[in-house]
């Protein structure tokens, strides 16, 4: 949709003045109107690529949308910063000396107009493309038994680009080394695709690997594998932690969980939710930020179980958001308390496995999707002990899973959390069973053999 991303002046007038007025505007800060304006764009080009049933493009991963969503937002977050920075370098002139507000906007005014204007645009339009091709590239490797090979399509730009028509029509294994280094969308705004074929391959490209024409930076991941929208190599992104403008010193070990992933970072992770308002109701938990909103009129008596099992779930699963809703009983009916990655859900805290069916079955009564099952809310030092009832129990439930009814089911205990889903079960109970018992078996702890 080139031509169609804009940001409202007020938007950009308003950054403007923040930056001019802040005491430091290249420290650990992002300005919150700006960053809310792009972080929008960015992820409405993320829900325009990912589409719809209607457009034969649905994530087989459910996770694949949060990551995209997310790595909008630290793409957002860099943008912006960047930005500032550029401008910060213009406050004064020659001699050290503040520029008036007038003078400095007049000399400002093209980066804004760039980086908000062109630049945006062309953003947006390979976001959209990216994230059609990190759900496409799902479908490729889900369909490999009987499509094993992908062929690129030539663009359908008006003046496509010369350096990927080498690649036009080049079919090889899903697999082949070759996708790794070059794929459609390794391009700004390239129009190029591919599409799973049973065609024999064709012979790989001459000197394919020497890279001459590769990726763009920032373009040079496949993000159906990553779950970036970007790479870390685009230029809005530090070189290193210690490069970086939301690193604080003497915390290297809060660094280790994020593998040098800016997605992961929990400096920028703090700025990011300074940055963005909690949803109308909701506030933020201190630890996990955005990723576990509470709703202001929420269950006063469940709270601290409810926040306890989220925890345990939001720690085992990076991907996941959790809501925890307001208070409602309608018809007699408590209404759901969470909300699981955009699903109702709902936890049912059971005493042992026998309760697994009761709280399948109300869970589903209250139109939940997910059902979370709370060892800990009563604890047994022999729970776990159960585990062998406790696989036999949730495989019972298997009609649930193959009708979708409940699409996941997590387990809580000694503070850890596991997730069984439709992937589990099979038509062979005992090895389905098995599968589930190995599950649990990853949130075994010595405390419970005591």
């Amino acid at each position: 949709m080139q031509g169609a991303v804009r940001i409202d002046t007020k938007v950009i007038e308003h950054h403007l003045r923040r930056v001019y007025e802040a005491k430091n505007p290249t420290g650990r800060w992002i300005e919150s109107g700006m960053y809310q304006a792009v972080r929008d764009v960015l992820e409405e080009a993320v829900n325009m690529g990912m589409g719809d049933g209607s457009q034969g493009r649905v994530p087989l991963d459910t996770g694949l949308s949060a990551s995209l969503a997310h790595s909008a937002e630290v793409f957002s977050a860099f943008k912006v910063h960047r930005m500032q920075r550029d401008m910060a370098r213009l406050l004064v002139d020659d001699q050290g000396n503040l520029r008036s507000f007038r003078e400095w906007r007049e000399l400002v005014t093209p980066i804004s107009a760039h980086q908000v204007g062109p630049w945006l645009e062309t953003e947006y339009s390979t976001a959209v493309l990216r994230a059609q091709q990190a759900v496409e590239w799902q479908q490729f490797e889900a369909e490999a038994d009987v499509l094993p090979n992908l062929r690129w399509v030539p663009s359908t730009a008006v003046h496509p680009g010369a350096d990927h028509q080498v690649f036009w029509n080049t079919i090889l294994p899903i697999h082949h080394p070759f996708w790794d280094q070059h794929r459609p969308g390794d391009r700004w705004n390239c129009h190029c695709s591919l599409e799973a074929t049973d065609e024999h391959p064709t012979a790989p490209p001459k000197g394919f690997e020497l890279r001459g024409n590769g990726p763009q930076p920032g373009l040079n991941e496949n993000p159906g594998k990553t779950g970036r929208l970007f790479a870390q190599s685009h230029p809005y992104f530090p070189q290193s932690c210690a490069q970086c403008a939301f690193y604080e010193p003497g915390q290297a070990t809060q660094l280790k969980n994020a593998q040098g992933k800016c997605e992961n970072c929990p400096f920028l992770q703090k700025c990011i939710d300074k940055a963005q308002p909690s949803p109308k109701g909701y506030t933020k938990d201190k630890e996990y930020g955005g990723r576990l909103l509470i709703s202001n009129c929420a269950d006063k008596s469940e709270l601290e179980d409810n926040m306890r099992a989220a925890r345990a779930i939001l720690d085992a699963f990076p991907d996941t958001e959790i809501k925890i809703r307001q208070h409602v009983i309608e018809h007699g009916i408590k209404n759901p308390e969470y909300e699981i990655n955009g699903l109702l859900a709902d936890r049912k805290g059971i005493k042992s496995p026998n309760g697994v069916a009761d709280g399948f079955n109300r869970a589903m009564d209250q139109g939940c999707k997910i059902v979370v099952l709370d060892l800990d809310k009563h604890p047994d030092k022999n729970a776990y002990l159960k585990s062998i009832k406790l696989s036999a129990a949730i495989n019972n439930r298997h009609a649930d899973f193959e009708r979708e009814a409940i699409i996941r089911c997590y387990v809580v205990f000694n503070g850890r959390s596991v997730m069984i889903d439709k992937s589990y079960f099979s038509n062979d109970p005992t090895e389905t069973k098995q599968k589930i018992r190995e599950t649990l078996e990853k949130i075994k702890s010595d405390r419970s053999h005591s």
